[in-house]
């Protein structure tokens, strides 16, 4: 019985191991949130990794639910900008009505304004 217990406690530290991340955390161009689920918590996580400076540049996606009112991204851009990010190192895609588009709509947005020194 021992065996037994030795063995899966080697298996599940072994996966735990295998499935955690290894490599050190590195800086990059930009961080990207998109809008959906809890938007807020999001939110306030892009705007603490690019406080912590883990990028220069914030990008924001999401269209609004009701077009006459603002976007997803441009409320999620006030509360960056409200929370002290300034709005220069702030990008939005406000078109994006699905993930497909968040993705489509930020890669056209790093392809032409986010710059590898």
């Amino acid at each position: 019985m021992s065996v037994l217990v030795l063995v899966v406690s080697g298996v599940v530290y072994g996966i735990g191991f295998y499935l955690s991340p290894q490599d050190q955390l590195a800086k990059v161009d930009a961080i990207v949130a998109i809008s959906g689920g809890d938007t807020a918590a999001r939110t306030t996580e892009a705007v603490k990794l690019y406080q912590d400076g883990w990028a220069p540049i914030l990008i924001f996606s999401g269209a609004a639910l009701d077009p006459n009112s603002p976007s997803n991204a441009a409320a999620m851009a006030q509360a960056a900008a409200d929370a002290g990010v300034p709005v220069t190192a702030i990008l939005l895609d406000e078109a994006a009505t699905d993930t497909r588009a968040n993705a489509a709509g930020v890669a056209k947005l790093v392809k032409t304004t986010v710059t590898n020194p």
